[in-house]
């Protein structure tokens, strides 16, 4: 009698994380993708108070995985034909993924090739999406969290107001003339009577 061996039990993550942030954008595989993805990282991460430094890092890395994806996929010629681009005009895709400790980078184009790797010293891989191609993606550590919402932190106690002052000068700072003296006037701006 043979005892078949065990199945491997799999585990499954009960909460997956879930990014504070998303932004994507698809471009033609162009040479001028390059350049677009790098303004469109820029742009978002300033939106989401990323330090000047990650941004600058995001933006370089961005680059070069929209450069490599142009390259296998694309039209590498900086002033192609129209007919070229017509018959063989591919997409790529640009998406960031902001999530509380890291940001997370991915450049997808549809060529199975294998990826480039970065050259950068980051966290790094790629997968097969089911309509096919590649996704690569990076990760950044983000070193201490800033507000990375839209809040606003207000003081503990807001400031009293302070009285007005029933003498000469209004609120603005400016004097009032001399025939209109406080209390000259009612209510909805009529005369009252003395």
């Amino acid at each position: 009698m043979t005892i078949a061996p065990e199945r491997p039990t799999r585990l499954v993550m009960t909460t997956t994380p879930r990014p504070i942030r998303e932004g994507r954008l698809t471009l033609a595989a162009l040479p001028a993708a390059i350049s677009c993805a790098e303004l469109f990282v820029s742009y978002e991460l300033q939106r989401w108070n990323l330090p000047p430094e990650r941004i600058e890092y995001a933006a370089s890395l961005a680059v070069e995985l929209v450069t490599n994806a142009v390259k296998t996929t694309g039209i590498t010629e900086p002033h192609p034909l129209y007919s070229e681009v017509y018959d063989s005009l591919k997409l790529l895709g640009v998406r960031l993924l902001l999530f509380s400790r890291s940001l997370v980078i991915e450049v997808w184009d549809s060529s199975p090739e294998s990826p480039i790797p970065p050259r950068a010293q980051v966290r790094w891989n790629y997968y097969v999406p089911p309509p096919g191609g590649k996704v690569v993606w990076v990760e950044l550590p983000l070193t201490a969290p800033r507000a990375l919402d839209d809040t606003v932190n207000l003081p503990p106690v807001l400031p009293k107001r302070q009285p007005k002052h029933e003498t000469g000068a209004t609120d603005r700072g400016h004097e009032r003339p001399e025939h209109s003296a406080p209390g000259a006037r009612g209510i909805a701006g009529t005369r009252t009577r003395r």
